[in-house]
Parts: structure tokens; C-alpha cells; sequence
């Protein structure tokens, strides 16, 4: 397994990272314990988890809000700490300066040890830094945000999710202190069917990408997770598995263990 230091911290994470949103919904507990040892014993060391996966309402970063997600988080993974907790959605409804000092209180308490977003745009992101600046806050280690090999149209629709473009490629690449960590790498199974069902990638350009890389790659899905992975001076590729077999397919041909 690949390794890649999250911005400026100390934590070194996988360059593959195992999703865990459909944990204890369509996953059932016995497969995910199964998944979450696979990956483990392939020397993977991100298991993405969030409050909100099974039941989707938008974010709330106000200080009541994070104090008891926080608590709730710890309780629900028996852990007396989390390694990065990150804003999942932004919240345009509460002041920024209310929400990054409830963060850095969390880290100063012990119970976060770094702080990430994710679904921002770029000039909130840079809004963000400008005030951890002025008040000494903890500032971001990583952005999670939409972004696979094929990419969506000028005009997409994604509700609250950001997909990821050149501003930010180059606003990562001008500070260096981002870890750039993509969600929906696969687009739900695009690769592995060769069809491109959601309307915000069915442009000829990608269809014609879809179908060479398929021609070319025997096995497609590890080369995508393989590309996002080199993207952004080096990032992380989110994915998620239903069966120990697919995730270890997946994790061998990320390793050039198959060939096109």
C-alpha cells in the first residue's frame, strides 16, 4: 500500500481508502467486519465514515452541532479520539469563525487530532484560512471532494456535493498544505459496466475515454483509482466494496498485479 502525508500534519494515510457509507445498510454487519480485515491486512489504514451516510440531511457546523457529533462519533467507534473530522458539508448558515473555533476547541481538548472539509468551494476554503491565520486556529489538512477520471459537464448538478476542478488543482498546488481525497471515484459503477448512466458525464468526450480505457486496461476500476491517486501532486481515492473478492481485485490491480 501506498502512503501520503495528509497536508501539513504528522498523519500519514493509505493512498486508498475504504468507504464505509453502505456499513450497516445494504452491507451487512458480517461482510463489512470482512471487508474492514481485508483492507487492514492489505496495509490500508482509512476507513471514511461519517453520522450522516445512512440518513442524508445536508450539514450544520454550528458549535452545538459539532460538540455532540463529535461525542457521538466517539461513542459509536469506541475510540477516545478521531484522527481527522471533517465539515461534510458547508454550511453558509453559520459564521465560519463560529465553526473553526469549535474545531480547534475539539483539538485542543484531545478529541480530534486534525480537521478537514469537504464539498467546500475554493473561496471558501481560502475564507477558512484566512481566519485559522488570524486567530491561530488549526487550519485544513485535506479536501474531500467529487472527482473521478471521467469528468462532469460545465452546467452538473450534484446537490450539495463539489466536484473538483482546476481551481482547485491549482490552489493545492499553490499552498501545499492540502491532501486532496476524492468520493464517488467510481461513479457507482461506471467503470466495471462500461455505460455511463448519469446525465452529468454523457458527453461524447467521455463516452469515447470510457471505451479506450476499457480496450485498453484489462481490469479498468484499479487504473482509475491508480490516476485519481496521481492527481493533485499525489491524493487519495475513496471507494467502496460489496464482496472480500472485488476489494481484493481492486487493491491487487492498484498494485500492478494485472496488466492491460
Amino acid at each position: 500500500m501506498n502512503y501520503i502525508q495528509l497536508g501539513a500534519s504528522d498523519i500519514r494515510a493509505s493512498q486508498l481508502g475504504l468507504g464505509c457509507i453502505n456499513f450497516g445498510t445494504t452491507t451487512t454487519k458480517e461482510t463489512a467486519f470482512a471487508l474492514m480485515d481485508c483492507y487492514l491486512e492489505c496495509g490500508g489504514n482509512l476507513l471514511d465514515t461519517a453520522n450522516n451516510y445512512a440518513i442524508w440531511n445536508g450539514g450544520d457546523d454550528g458549535r452545538k452541532i459539532i460538540l455532540e457529533e463529535v461525542e457521538k462519533s466517539l461513542e459509536a467507534l469506541r475510540t477516545s479520539y478521531l484522527d481527522v473530522l471533517y465539515l461534510h458539508v458547508d454550511d453558509y448558515g453559520t459564521e465560519l469563525q463560529e465553526t473553526l473555533a469549535t474545531l480547534a476547541e475539539v483539538i485542543k481538548k484531545g478529541y480530534v487530532r486534525q480537521i478537514g472539509c469537504s464539498n467546500f468551494r475554493t473561496w471558501r476554503i481560502e475564507k477558512a484560512r484566512q481566519i485559522c491565520k488570524q486567530n491561530d486556529y488549526p487550519f485544513f489538512c485535506a479536501i474531500q471532494q467529487r472527482y473521478s477520471y471521467l469528468q462532469p459537464v460545465m452546467d452538473a448538478k450534484f446537490g450539495v456535493q463539489v466536484a473538483a476542478g482546476e481551481e482547485l488543482r491549482d490552489y493545492i498546488e499553490y499552498y501545499k498544505d492540502l491532501t486532496m481525497v476524492s468520493h464517488t471515484s467510481l461513479l457507482f459503477g461506471t467503470y466495471l459496466n462500461g455505460q455511463i448512466t448519469d446525465p452529468n458525464y454523457q458527453t461524447k468526450a467521455n463516452e469515447e475515454r470510457l471505451r479506450f480505457l476499457r480496450e485498453q486496461q484489462t481490469e479498468a476500476v484499479p487504473w482509475v483509482l491508480r490516476y485519481i491517486t496521481e492527481q493533485f501532486g499525489g491524493s487519495i481515492a475513496l471507494f467502496t466494496s460489496n464482496s472480500v473478492d472485488h476489494l481484493k481485485k481492486n487493491l491487487q490491480g492498484y498494485h500492478g498485479k494485472f496488466h492491460g
